[in-house]
């Protein structure tokens, strides 16, 4: 999943929850078996929604960038 945002007035209502489900059923239809959520480290909120809706931080994973 790739920049999943909800408006902040509109944030507590399950927007967000019924986005990653609809994506989750879009993805099991074309076969997909994993999906990996991008978050970065200072969004708590965003980080919070994920564990709601059962991910897990994969401790084992470093993602390693550069600007060009």
């Amino acid at each position: 999943m790739y920049r999943l945002a909800v408006l902040p007035e509109y944030r507590g209502h399950g927007i967000a929850r019924r986005l990653v489900e609809a994506g989750h059923e879009r993805l099991r239809a074309k076969g997909a078996r994993r999906v990996t959520a991008l978050v970065a480290h200072e969004e708590a909120a965003a980080s919070a929604l994920w564990f709601a809706v059962g991910y897990a931080r994969d401790e084992r994973a470093t993602r390693f960038v550069t600007t060009l």
